[in-house]
């Protein structure tokens, strides 16, 4: 319904789903992973996160959140968007202020090292 509503084909939209945590037991895993996040958000034609209440509090959903909010207001990314789990979207744009990632909740504490290694890729790519 999104592509119906921005009148975008769906044959030429790129879509990326974020179901599962990056790999945490393959160090070389993880860090391939790590570095390639900002090209699978700014690769996307849209970023749509399913509206959760945890969402805005954890560090790697806020890291994606800001690839989105950063292409969005520098590059002209088409938009942000949170939707229900019923599919219904919510808003144009996120209007979440969402903190930086490194301040927010992680459950493995080494992974602030790549949190704050992505907010240095993110303030310079973009």
């Amino acid at each position: 319904s999104l592509c119906q509503e921005k009148g975008w084909s769906a044959d030429e939209v790129f879509v990326w789903i974020d179901w599962a945590c990056m790999e945490q037991d393959n160090t070389e895993l993880l860090k391939a992973g790590v570095y390639s996040l900002p090209a699978y958000v700014l690769g996307s034609d849209a970023f749509l996160n399913i509206e959760h209440p945890e969402y805005w509090q954890r560090a790697w959903c806020l890291v994606e959140a800001m690839f989105a909010r950063w292409a969005f207001d520098v590059h002209g990314f088409p938009g942000s968007f949170e939707a229900t789990n019923q599919g219904e979207v919510l808003s144009g744009k996120n209007t979440h202020d969402a903190t930086l990632p490194r301040n927010a909740a992680v459950w493995n504490k080494e992974d602030l090292r790549y949190l704050r290694f992505l907010e240095m890729i993110a303030r310079l790519i973009l």
